[in-house]
């Protein structure tokens, strides 16, 4: 028989809006792979609040208890931290845990997909999809908005601080390449990863801000003009 190998105990540490749900079914995909969806968030259960468990260690330790998987992790938004600062504690104090830590390369893109969730109420493409939906971005609070984004993509950062971390951005979420390093780096054989969701947005940033022009004027000379350009939607 094989020997058997400790199993890779890994987070996904990222914002809302940054393909996060994508990726987590991608990696639970995996044959040899399990990832939990936001065990300290208020979704579905299997949830912290939802179980009987008093202490959240000891929820932790249950849930990231492998039986033949090479990988097992779960999904953490710093929303989550903020609603169960325990999860937060118990990922920085475990050292060995390697975390992966997501972000969106175009935070006005991400801004534009809160503002689609809250237009449309679709969050995942099983849901629906945003059709011709158009969003109107009030300037300062677009601004005040990508200010707040790089504050917490600090803390998240900080978060994973003397962990073995990899990152990745949403908009390397679909190449081959890049995933197939992400599973190396968590002790898998590459294997062809598979989502339930696909892309809700369809259509550019020009298209889907209704006031597009405005937006394109208070970024003008500041550090986030380069979010007015995106490859693809």
């Amino acid at each position: 028989m094989p020997e058997w190998v400790e199993p890779t105990r890994f987070v996904i540490l990222c914002l809302g809006r940054t393909g996060s749900t994508h990726l987590q079914s991608m990696l639970d995909f995996h044959s040899q792979a399990r990832c939990h969806a936001e065990i300290f968030g208020q979704g579905k259960p299997p949830t912290f609040a939802a179980s009987e468990d008093a202490d959240p260690k000891r929820f932790l330790d249950r849930m990231l208890t492998a039986t033949d998987q090479r990988a097992i992790g779960f999904k953490l938004p710093l929303e989550s931290v903020r609603l169960t600062p325990d999860a937060g504690r118990l990922v920085r104090e475990d050292n060995a845990m390697a975390a992966i830590r997501l972000s969106r390369r175009n935070r006005l893109a991400q801004i534009v997909s809160r503002q689609m969730l809250t237009a449309t109420g679709v969050s995942q493409s099983i849901f629906g999809n945003y059709g011709e939906t158009t969003v109107r971005l009030e300037p300062r609070g677009c601004l005040a908005a990508l200010d707040r984004i790089e504050v917490d993509e600090a803390a998240l950062d900080e978060l994973c601080l003397d962990h073995p971390t990899f990152r990745i951005d949403y908009e390397e979420l679909g190449e081959e390449e890049r995933l197939i390093e992400l599973q190396r780096f968590l002790g898998l054989e590459p294997e062809p990863l598979r989502s339930w969701y696909e892309r809700l947005r369809t259509r550019s940033l020009a298209e889907t801000v209704s006031n597009w022009d405005e937006v394109v004027r208070a970024l003008r000379g500041t550090p986030h003009e380069r979010f007015l350009t995106e490859a693809a939607p």
